[in-house]
């Protein structure tokens, strides 16, 4: 078995190659990275030293002086991205519209510019990292292909992909599977379901409803078969990350009337547009957690849950209204038991404090 020092060292290769030449951020090695490998170790069975060296004071200093450079390189304020919620992407057709956007392409610009509000409404609603859904780093497929999308039907039953959109087979829930998730080292991923939504005012946000009609429609008009990418058409050029953040900005800036803010809107902004709606209406982290696949102590997660002005003002109602109802008086009786019970209990171990 190789020592402690020497799998130390190793470990601090990875981590300079990670943070030096891939730009990592050094908390994702020190929370996610570092014990995810340990755990698979543990796992396979496999004895090492990898537990004992990543807690070695060695690897505590080099992660320390990563994490000062980072910040330093990567200010904080310019890593935030804005929230980009579904009432945002709502506003993105009009956008796309009024600018025209994918206008030489004729017969296809409506399903282009439809395309990218799916985009939109997946990432937000399943709270995707891009190369979990559009593509990867290097532009290769995100292998979120057509077949690995689970429809259930009213009786539970897997909706077969020939079936979906049609009479008759009307989907219940939806789930989008995923391979990562950094609660997760078993590589099982995360599993999060999302069900219809049968308000008629409801139809145009329903993710159900979005997923199901893109599915549909891809497939009946343009031949999409389902071992294609979700977001792929046959004939027609891929999803354009450079478009998605140029069409995503010029929603937000038409929102702020033209006025440009501190912070950017890019892919990433629909995870934490997704993360940020489930945390203003008051659910809890776990869930949230849960949907995105975070950590229990993330610091990201924790950006998100910035309370909503009807949060707010359910805190101040209640706490307005437990101000009237003495609340306070059964902590303090409470403390008042416990401190009796203590002194009896010291009065017959014949010792009296005071």
């Amino acid at each position: 078995m190789i020592d402690i020092d020497t799998v130390a060292q190793y470990i601090c290769w990875y981590i300079a190659i990670q943070v030096g030449c891939r730009c990592m951020n050094p908390v994702s090695l020190k929370k996610v990275y570092l014990p995810g490998i340990n755990e698979q170790f543990k796992l396979d069975r496999i004895s090492n030293n990898f537990g004992p060296a990543i807690k070695s004071d060695e690897v505590k200093a080099v992660l320390g002086g990563f994490f000062k450079i980072y910040d330093r390189m990567h200010p904080y304020a310019e890593r935030m991205k804005i929230a980009f919620g579904v009432d945002m992407a709502l506003k993105s057709p009009a956008v796309m519209q009024r600018e025209r956007w994918y206008q030489k392409h004729g017969a296809d610009q409506e399903i282009m510019q439809r395309r990218m509000f799916v985009v939109m409404c997946v990432g937000i609603y399943f709270m995707l990292r891009k190369g979990e859904h559009i593509c990867k780093k290097d532009g290769a497929p995100a292998g979120l292909t057509r077949e690995k999308i689970v429809f259930l039907g009213e009786d539970g039953e897997m909706i077969a992909y020939n079936n979906i959109g049609r009479a008759g087979f009307e989907a219940r829930k939806v789930c989008i599977p995923t391979s990562f998730s950094k609660t997760d080292h078993s590589g099982f991923g995360r599993r999060p379901w999302h069900m219809r939504q049968d308000d008629p005012r409801k139809a145009d946000v329903c993710i159900v409803q979005i997923l199901e009609k893109w599915i549909a429609t891809t497939r009946d008009i343009y031949g999409a078969t389902e071992e294609l990418e979700l977001y792929e058409l046959p004939g027609l050029p891929a999803v354009s990350i450079k478009d998605l953040h140029e069409i995503m900005t010029s929603t937000v800036l038409e929102t702020t009337n033209g006025r440009k803010i501190p912070r950017k809107a890019t892919s990433h902004s629909l995870r934490y547009g997704g993360a940020t709606m489930l945390a203003q209406a008051g659910f809890p982290q776990y869930l949230i957690a849960h949907y995105g696949g975070w950590t229990a102590d993330s610091e990201a997660l924790k950006r998100y849950v910035v309370p909503s002005e009807e949060s707010i003002k359910k805190v101040s109602e209640y706490m307005t209204s437990m101000a009237l109802e003495n609340p306070s008086r059964h902590y303090i009786e409470d403390a008042m038991a416990v401190w009796s019970e203590r002194q009896k209990k010291s009065s017959k171990g014949g010792k009296t404090k005071r």
